[in-house]
């Protein structure tokens, strides 16, 4: 199989995370293998199209690092082959592992202290991706090898998440380990964010929403703003909120070592972006031909990087 106008052969090593998702669009005629955390580098090299040009990790879950626990031997391998690698370098992306990246390279961060406003509204979630709701979807064999019985508190175990003052907050819930408490970020024009960046291609996607719990929903108006790391935003220089939310895009995935991820940012009244999420598999409901070609275009600038692939 070829990836569409890149004459290229291209795997991508899934969990849950194929059908619908952004990936099937932008590489459409991939060679699709599923995962299992009892694969091992040997079973997976055997699955792999003899002439490969490029691998991705497609992993919807948290924590991948109980997939290919030896991926430096298989990253090792394919890369004397010169085979272009996409997120395949293990991976954390709770919701206290985003935020302290975050923190660490000076950028907004959302985690709410204990000690503050009693009436300041504050957001519950899951420490886990999504709410938690890729790990709840996996076979029980897969969740007892991963060492996930689910969140354990069920009630934030949805994207719907909880928004209270900081008065209504148990004491308890402060040292959970398994929840990470924000402060509730929005501004009264309902403005939002999310980002889509592969290799050095992102694109920036502003829309407005009156729901409290805002998402890039399929059919939501959103106005789109695309750059390229080195040569900058492609057109009008667009507003300096656009330029701030791609450069947190860059830096924050690149700590991450993430290649391919969406990122969600909420904007408060005063004008600051804050990164929310990151996920690497993100779903895709939209009917939008340039965005998929310029990040389609970011991972074609990753096999001229890498020439013999």
């Amino acid at each position: 199989m070829t990836l569409s106008a890149l004459h290229k052969v291209v795997a991508v090593y899934h969990c849950n995370a194929w059908k619908d998702f952004i990936i099937e669009r932008i590489v459409p005629d991939a060679v699709v293998i599923p995962a299992h955390p009892r694969d091992s580098i040997y079973s997976l090299l055997e699955r792999l199209p003899p002439s490969l040009d490029a691998m991705i990790l497609h992993l919807d879950v948290t924590d991948d690092s109980m997939f290919l626990t030896n991926r430096e031997q298989l990253k090792s391998r394919l890369l004397k082959q010169g085979v272009v690698l996409v997120n395949v370098n293990k991976r954390d992306i709770s919701k206290s592992r985003i935020q302290s990246t975050c923190s660490q390279l000076g950028l907004p961060v959302t985690l709410a202290p204990k000690i503050g406003s009693w009436d300041e509204l504050v957001i519950m979630k899951t420490n886990l991706n999504c709410g938690g709701e890729p790990e709840l979807r996996l076979p029980p064999d897969v969740k007892a090898l991963l060492g996930i019985a689910g969140p354990k508190n069920r009630r934030y175990a949805t994207r719907n998440y909880a928004v209270v003052m900081r008065r209504d907050v148990h004491p308890r819930a402060w040292r959970a380990k398994d929840l990470c408490i924000e402060r509730f970020i929005t501004n009264k024009a309902g403005r939002f964010y999310r980002t889509y960046r592969f290799g050095s291609h992102t694109v920036v996607s502003q829309s407005r929403c009156s729901a409290l719990i805002k998402k890039m929903g399929y059919g939501l108006p959103r106005r789109n703003y695309y750059f390229e790391e080195e040569a900058g935003p492609i057109g009008k220089t667009p507003p300096e909120s656009i330029l701030d939310i791609a450069q947190q895009t860059a830096k924050l995935s690149t700590a991450l070592n993430i290649d391919f991820c969406a990122v969600d940012f909420v904007e408060s009244d005063e004008g600051f972006r804050y990164a929310c999420d990151v996920n690497p598999t993100p779903y895709w409901g939209e009917r939008n031909p340039r965005m998929i070609s310029w990040l389609r275009s970011g991972l074609r600038l990753m096999f001229d990087v890498n020439p013999t692939a």
